[in-house]
């Protein structure tokens, strides 16, 4: 009688090979289910978000009777306030995805916020994010910011 097999004896290859494709995917799905880096905003959002750091600041300037600024260069923006001897951070710059610049097409620059309100050129400044047809300006006219297509 030949030998006959007994129904125990051990995994076939096919099996452990099964269990492994179960296991990749099922760690596949778990990495995918974690939450990554934030969503980046659109150029939409992060005009509105300037907006509303512009009329945050002209307030600000407007309650502490001092002069801001707002600084923009390739490394993103940031306000500062004049101390009476030098610029001083007024927070961290803010980093953005999209091309900032003034009407001029200047990629670096300033814009000063007076405590009375009035821009200092007395010109509405008009500032830029985006390149192309994704763009959106900023106007401020030294008191109040906003955007337009």
């Amino acid at each position: 009688m030949a030998d006959r097999r007994i129904p125990d004896a051990g995994v076939t290859l096919i099996e452990i090979l099964a269990v492994l494709v179960i296991i990749g995917i099922s760690a596949g799905v778990v990495t995918l289910a974690l939450p990554g880096r934030a969503p980046s905003r659109g150029i939409a959002q992060e005009a509105e978000l300037l907006q509303s750091r512009l009329n945050l600041a002209a307030e600000r300037s407007l309650i502490a009777a001092r002069y801001m600024r707002l600084d923009w260069g390739s490394d993103g923006y940031g306000f500062e306030v004049w101390d009476g001897e030098r610029w001083e951070a007024a927070g961290d710059r803010k980093q953005i995805e999209f091309s900032l610049s003034d009407a001029n097409g200047s990629r670096a620059g300033e814009v000063l916020i007076t405590p009375d309100g009035i821009s200092e050129t007395g010109r509405v400044t008009l500032l830029r994010l985006g390149t192309g047809t994704s763009q959106r300006s900023v106007r401020f006219d030294g008191a109040r910011a906003s955007v337009s297509p």
